[in-house]
């Protein structure tokens, strides 16, 4: 089931975030303010009762005509099961609805396959290599998405 998250989702999705990004994780400040605002931040959970949330997926209007894409996770242990591709269809179908949008982009870690394979496959497309993006020297690839 995939929802908007809300405030009482806050704690989890920063648990989820510090678990997975450790120093590049964003703040629970952030996270906050990405909540309250106009962002499209989406949840992915396994079961109503337990609210389980297993992954999440952040993206904000940066400009009139483009979404980008700050934030997409899967935990771990349910990688590889299909999730990811559900929420990206989710957010995309969402995206859609926005017909003034003609672009989506993304950052993402030059090392992250998993990643870089789950985005071409909905049509994102590398556009330039970004030396020492993040923390530690490591490079990004910047990708885009022509809707």
């Amino acid at each position: 089931m995939i929802k908007k998250v809300t405030l009482s989702d806050l704690n989890k999705i920063y648990k989820i975030e510090k678990r997975i990004f450790k120093s590049d994780s964003f703040s629970r400040k952030l996270l906050q303010n990405l909540i309250n605002s106009n962002s499209l931040f989406l949840k992915i959970v396994v079961s109503k009762k337990a609210e389980d949330i297993i992954g999440y997926v952040i993206l904000i209007k940066d400009d009139d005509h483009r979404f980008n894409l700050i934030n997409f996770i899967i935990r771990k242990k349910y990688q590889n099961k299909g999730y990811g591709s559900l929420l990206m269809q989710k957010t995309l179908n969402i995206v859609n609805n926005h017909t003034e949008i003609n672009k989506i982009i993304l950052n993402v870690k030059t090392t992250n396959l998993k990643a870089i394979k789950l985005y071409k496959k909905f049509g994102f497309e590398i556009i330039e290599r970004i030396e020492d993006y993040y923390r530690h020297n490591e490079s990004a690839y910047l990708m885009e998405l022509k809707i």
